[in-house]
């Protein structure tokens, strides 16, 4: 088992076959359902769309997570800097866009769940998730993270 370098060898799945697929889910599942934007759905049917989510999100990380990511066009896209912004500003992301687009269709335009104003809401309410989200990580997240490695050195030294 000497010195020598260990190498691990990625197995590479084809990113425009996996994508491809993921589209096909991603189209053909809420057709198949017979699923019409902004109408209520049976429990059966949200449970398909969940698990067909599932599986579109599985066929559009593999390539990523299984081919290394870090050459060709796949590590060029994620070593972009807008890639790096939005994968900084992720959680934040997470955390704010439900509540962002909340507020914005229901009290900013008044319409809990109107067909025509979806377009609108999405132009105004992305910035304010991505300002928001800006905001907790310069405020928030990058502070106590500073925090925290400077007390993980100080116990290692």
């Amino acid at each position: 088992v000497g010195g020598g370098d260990v190498s691990v060898t990625r197995p590479t799945v084809g990113a425009g076959r996996s994508w491809a697929a993921a589209l096909g889910v991603f189209l053909a599942v809420p057709l198949v359902l017979g699923v019409r934007p902004f109408e209520s759905a049976t429990a059966g049917v949200r449970v398909a769309l969940d698990l067909s989510l599932a599986l579109f999100a599985a066929l559009i990380v593999a390539p990523v997570a299984l081919g290394g990511g870090g050459v060709g066009t796949i590590g060029r896209m994620l070593r972009s800097r807008i890639a790096v912004a939005l994968g900084t500003v992720s959680y934040g992301i997470f955390l704010w866009h439900w509540f962002v687009l909340a507020v914005v269709q229901d009290d900013w335009l008044g319409d809990p769940v109107g067909e025509a104003t979806w377009p609108v809401v999405l132009v105004i309410a992305l910035p304010v998730v991505g300002v928001a989200a800006a905001v907790r990580w310069f405020a928030l997240e990058r502070p106590v993270l500073r925090v925290a490695h400077a007390i993980t050195r100080g116990q290692r030294g």
